[in-house]
């Protein structure tokens, strides 16, 4: 995957749509059997592939550019996942509120996938990723307590498909000896 370009500390990555399908796919295809019930709603620009169509969803389907959802049909769902970039949150909380009024009362998951947190030529191991992560979990933090407000039940934050959270920031933190 080619990497991604961020700000000089770490901002909203760009990401091509082929670079967004294979991310979208390493993290979607390890859900297995989980899939099986779950309608499945990719955001702009995540493209719908043949990988992710063989994941097994019972619907797997995209928002329009207006972010409207084609009909879902039926009842029997366990679960939307709706996948979205960083970059298409908007649009992701528009489809969040659309499906709240449904009356089926399915919960509904986010997931938001963000490529590699690569080093950028020139930058130190230590504090520049440090600080690259801390940025990253402070942005989740926004965009989940965003989302939360619109009626989202879960969500979660995939670096390069693996699950990223706050709570892992602290073992980075090195105490100096005094």
């Amino acid at each position: 995957m080619a990497m991604p370009s961020a700000g000089p500390r770490g901002g909203v990555p760009d990401i091509s749509a082929m670079d967004a399908a294979a991310l979208a796919e390493r993290s979607l295809c390890r859900l297995g059997p989980a899939a099986r019930n779950s309608c499945c709603v990719l955001v702009p620009p995540l493209p719908r592939t043949e990988r992710l169509a063989r994941v097994g969803f019972a619907h797997l389907t995209s928002s329009n550019e207006h972010n409207e959802l084609p009909s879902l049909g039926g009842s029997d769902l366990d679960a939307y996942i709706i996948v979205t970039l960083e970059s298409s949150l908007t649009a992701c909380s528009n489809i969040v509120k659309q499906l709240v009024c449904c009356e089926d009362q399915v919960p509904i998951m986010v997931a938001i996938l963000v490529p590699e947190l690569e080093m950028v030529e020139g930058e130190s191991a230590g504090d520049e990723g440090l600080w690259r992560e801390f940025e990253l979990s402070r942005r989740m933090t926004t965009h989940r307590s965003g989302l939360y407000e619109v009626g989202a039940d879960e969500v979660i934050c995939l670096v390069d498909g693996e699950p990223f959270s706050a709570y892992r920031l602290p073992g980075g933190f090195h105490r100096t000896p005094t």
